[in-house]
């Protein structure tokens, strides 16, 4: 996956972490402090980028050259009280939308 292979150009300064969990099995979690920035899920074949990302987040993609791709994205995302799940697959997966998310992550 091009967004592993990618990873040292992300400046997500996180620390990576597997975790058990019942119901989704083991996933790589990236922490920054007690911060989670997203989950890589391993699928067949590939990885499943889940992340969650609050109000100002979103605004400032829904702001930025981003605004077209993010319409579907935000129609499909679920809501949570923390924020906007997304979750990326070897489908919906483009490598530069995954690494503008993780950025906007990280700056709001």
């Amino acid at each position: 996956m091009g967004l592993v292979s990618r990873g040292p150009d992300i400046p997500i300064n996180a620390a990576p972490d597997w975790e058990y969990s019942p119901r989704s099995g083991w996933h790589l979690i990236y922490n920054r402090k007690k911060r989670w920035i997203f989950y890589l899920i391993p699928t067949r074949g590939g990885f499943r980028l889940s992340l969650i990302l609050g109000g100002k987040a979103v605004a400032a993609l829904q702001a930025g050259p981003w605004a077209k791709t993010m319409l579907p994205l935000l129609k499909e995302a679920k809501r949570y009280p923390e924020g906007t799940a997304f979750s990326l697959t070897g489908q919906t997966l483009d490598i530069e939308l995954a690494v503008a998310l993780l950025e906007v992550k990280i700056a709001h």
